[in-house]
């Protein structure tokens, strides 16, 4: 991948030019920053159903055809409390959806079931 790549050519420089000992630690530095960048900044997709197979792409194909009633959405990254904020955010947007209306309207409608 093209951030392993940058990993590998960052600690590459800081040996040649700091030695040994201090382009170890540079590029095990380095590394842990693009780990905490990845998981901070994770990227999603929505899902949509290629004709006549079930394999599932990305929405954006123009060969991918959306299931009604369906939102298959998909983070690249695996979820974990880092990054769910970030999770809820993308979901938000990609989906359409809005929990917070959602439930209001859910709400409405057990008060008038209720008192019906």
């Amino acid at each position: 991948s093209k951030v392993d790549c940058m990993v590998w050519i960052v600690t590459w420089l800081a040996v040649t030019l700091l030695g040994l000992d201090l382009g170890l630690g540079v590029g095990v530095g380095f590394s842990l920053l693009t780990i905490v960048l990845r998981t901070q900044f994770p990227t999603s997709t929505l899902l949509g159903q290629l004709p006549d197979c079930e394999i599932y792409r990305d929405c954006k194909d123009s060969q991918v055809n959306e299931i009604s009633g369906v939102k298959i959405f998909r983070l690249n990254m695996p979820l974990c409390y880092t990054n769910c904020d970030a999770f809820k955010t993308a979901l938000h947007k990609r989906t359409g959806l809005d929990p917070v209306g959602v439930l209001a309207r859910r709400r409405k409608a057990e008060r008038a079931r209720r008192k019906a």
